[in-house]
């Protein structure tokens, strides 16, 4: 029984060095390795019992702590990452997936050699094995999870679903194939033939997934840049009527000199204030020299002016830019949609947007105000939307398909977004 219950410590302390590695924790938890240490010696305290109570480890007590050690494992994976719940069960159960294969391998190979070697050679080829899969997945599984799974903003569900079941149909068959009568050669063809039939579902699922959400991000920004190009024909509306308001100034100042001609001050006062109003209404502002950037900057005007959002703007912009109107619309559009939403719910709202010109590259930096703390994706912040994060995706599959760059920061209540555009 003393060899059983290190065997399962071995196999209980290696989850508490990888699992860690499948995501992030939450940044309210301070102390996430405290938790874990105390998950691992909750599991330890049950594994001796069950042990005392079973008297080795076989099929009945290997399957109790299977269950028990994935359930208190999983619950403190989910409470402690900081995805989505439905993303968490999935990275979860995947882990889990692949350790059995990992677990069951060593196994089979110490059972085929316990009885030549010792029970000792046997726990040694466990620890390397679960040693092994570990330093795997820290420098090559983990990268490669995350990196599969970044772009994925929906179809968590399904995904959950089926790596739970697919956890559970390949830990009843290896515990079953481990524990029964069956040679070596028969287990490890049993083996090979879930990890080749898992590996590819998993890949075929992930891949149906991951085309799914190119294909409404897609849509998603076709449709931003239908809105893009509708607010772009309203702001140059805008600007004809601002035009034209200039040019009437002649037929204004005539009027005004009829009132002072009739000596009519209160007659006049009255229509300067309401000239007044008239003017500062369709008064231009020219950012820079790009009409495209120049008119998104003029609709934030307004809508920061709404909200009462300080806008401070510095900027020496290019007039040609190898994006496209709608492209560079959808990029200025995104970024500063997010800088007005996060910035109206701080308690000093302000943006700042500066932009320069130099070496062949444009360099642009927007500044908002915002208040908590984020979790980032990389790059990208976390988003507690259903569909949040899409348009800084876009924005950056605009500017990688240019040669450009975009970046996300925070520097205590400041969000700072940063981006270049190779001329």
């Amino acid at each position: 029984m003393i060899w059983s219950l290190v065997q399962v410590t071995v196999i209980f302390f290696s989850h508490l060095l990888t699992l860690p590695l499948m995501d992030e924790s939450k940044p309210e938890i301070r102390h996430p390795g405290l938790v874990w240490i105390g998950s691992f010696s909750v599991l330890e305290f049950i594994s001796l019992v069950v042990l005392l109570i079973v008297g080795d480890f076989n099929l009945i007590s290997g399957s109790i702590l299977l269950v028990l050690s994935s359930l208190l494992y999983g619950t403190v994976f989910v409470k402690i990452s900081a995805g989505p719940v439905m993303k968490d069960i999935f990275l979860f159960t995947s882990y889990c997936t692949y350790y059995m294969f990992a677990a069951d391998l060593a196994l089979l190979i110490s059972m085929e050699l316990s009885p030549r070697y010792s029970t000792l050679a046997g726990l040694i080829i466990i620890a390397l094995t679960v040693i092994s899969y570990s330093l795997l997945l820290k420098y090559k599984i983990a990268l490669l999870i995350k990196k599969s799974t970044a772009g994925i903003q929906k179809g968590w569900k399904g995904m959950m679903a089926f790596a739970l079941v697919t956890f559970i149909a390949v830990s009843f068959t290896i515990l079953l194939s481990l524990f029964h009568a069956m040679s070596f050669f028969a287990s490890l063809l049993v083996f090979i033939s879930m990890f080749t039939l898992v590996t590819t579902a998993f890949a075929v699922v992930l891949m149906m997934i991951r085309l799914l959400n190119e294909r409404n991000e897609m849509y998603l920004l076709r449709s931003q840049q239908r809105l893009m190009r509708s607010e772009l024909e309203a702001e140059e509306e805008f600007i004809d009527n601002a035009r034209r308001y200039r040019h009437d100034m002649k037929h204004h100042s005539r009027l005004i000199l009829q009132y002072a001609e009739e000596g009519d001050l209160d007659g006049i006062k009255a229509y300067l204030k309401e000239f007044d109003i008239e003017l500062e209404d369709s008064s231009m502002n020219v950012w820079c020299a790009n009409k495209v950037v120049n008119a998104m900057m003029r609709i934030t005007a307004r809508r920061c002016a709404v909200a009462s959002i300080e806008l401070n703007v510095k900027m020496n912009f290019p007039d040609e830019l190898p994006l496209s109107g709608p492209e560079l619309g959808t990029v200025f559009g995104n970024l500063l949609d997010n800088a007005i939403e996060a910035a109206s719910k701080s308690s000093n709202p302000f943006i700042s947007v500066f932009a320069r010109t130099g070496r062949k590259m444009v360099y642009v930096e927007i500044r908002n105000s915002m208040t908590g703390r984020l979790g980032f994706d990389g790059v990208f912040p976390r988003s507690s939307k259903p569909h949040g994060g899409i348009g800084l995706r876009s924005v950056s599959t605009i500017l990688e398909r240019y040669g450009g760059m975009l970046n996300c920061s925070q520097d205590e209540n400041i969000f700072i977004t940063q981006f270049v555009i190779p001329l």
